[in-house]
């Protein structure tokens, strides 16, 4: 989807001065111009001195389509994320558990700056609320480049890439640190090399000097991270927002 100064960029190159009523004062006895907004389906008029409140006025019609179209397709832009088809239906309001963990999410999408670190035992919602999460921004957020893996498929890439001929470390690296936002489910599932240690700290720490979130769910806690995995990577995600989910495993809960 492209950007809202894109789409006017766009339109505004098709200006054409014209006579005609005028849509901010409804004059018709000065000189207008016209532009075509394509996404609205309508052209737009107005005169110099009510250009910008016209424009305005597009622009906001222009971002309550998109909206309402990101709601309606919000599935469609999560598995393009790379959502599997299981967590495709979570939501921070279908995230009935532990009502204080949507509402931290809720108020960081205020401002969506640091990383996240969701911490508990398997099955107690951790994913569900990075997809929750992941939703909300998808929905409020226009032209954010996201991406949703996990972990040990991320280091499957790693591992793989070291194994082909002609592997760009750094471009492969470049690829994750540039997302503005990044998804990294299941940090600490399965045991990993060196190299593929030091590529994932790479990524991380790119991220987090670029200022760009990573969100992260794990059954580790920073100092377990650190431990099992990497101080340097513990200490990044230690200095954003680290939630412990005091939640049970649902999952065994059903059964």
């Amino acid at each position: 989807m492209e950007k809202i100064d894109g789409i006017v960029k766009k339109v505004e190159s098709n200006i054409r001065l014209i006579s005609n009523k005028c849509e901010g004062c409804g004059r018709e006895d000065r000189n207008t111009y016209e532009i075509y907004y394509e996404i609205l389906d309508r052209t737009v008029r107005y005169c110099s001195e009510c250009s910008d409140k016209v424009k305005k006025k597009a622009n906001d019609e222009v971002k309550s389509k998109l909206y309402k179209h990101k709601c309606e397709n919000t599935n469609d832009y999560l598995r393009d994320m790379g959502v599997s088809a299981r967590h495709l239906h979570c939501s921070l309001d279908n995230f009935t558990a532990g009502m204080q963990y949507t509402k931290f999410c809720k108020n960081y999408l205020r401002r969506p700056d640091k990383n996240i670190l969701l911490t508990g035992v398997c099955g107690c919602g951790k994913t569900h609320l990075a997809v929750g999460l992941g939703r909300e921004l998808i929905k409020n957020i226009n032209n954010y480049k996201m991406k949703f893996i996990t972990a040990p498929d991320l280091l499957l890439k790693i591992r793989q890439g070291y194994n082909r001929d002609g592997f760009d470390e750094d471009n492969f690296i470049e690829s994750y640190s540039k997302l503005d936002f990044l998804f990294l489910d299941d940090l600490g599932a399965e045991k990993t090399t060196e190299h593929a240690r030091a590529t994932f700290y790479l990524i991380i720490d790119r991220r987090d000097r670029e200022l760009k979130p990573t969100i992260v769910t794990s059954n580790l806690s920073p100092s377990q991270i650190a431990e099992r995995i990497d101080e340097r990577i513990a200490s990044r995600l230690a200095g954003g927002n680290v939630v412990k989910i005091n939640l049970p495993d649902f999952r065994l809960k059903r059964q």
